[in-house]
């Protein structure tokens, strides 16, 4: 099959978010931030959604583990990693 980029992922769930009325913050160059913290973050009224976003391939490092795990115990955050095998799962999250 046809292999999807973490781009593509990205770029199409924050069109799918934005378009749900949520506010998106995306780390485009993660050089001088804080190692691990995921690629998108969402928020709308008292719910956030953390999402580290890899292809089927990639590697998710400690520090994004950590994150993720960290995240997921906060009230009102959902914490996922997201792959082409359970992109469905996240537009979930976006409803």
């Amino acid at each position: 099959g046809e292999v999807i980029t973490e781009k593509e992922l990205l770029d199409s769930l924050i069109a799918v978010a934005k378009g749900r009325n949520w506010f998106c913050y995306h780390t485009w160059n993660s050089m001088h931030s804080t190692a691990g913290f995921p690629d998108l973050f969402l928020v709308r009224g008292a719910v956030a959604l953390a999402f580290e976003v890899k292809t089927a391939a990639g590697v998710v490092s400690g520090a994004q583990q950590e994150w993720l795990t960290r995240l997921a115990q906060v009230p009102g955050v959902t914490a996922l990693l997201v792959r082409p095998a359970n992109l469905e799962e996240a537009y979930r999250a976006l409803v």
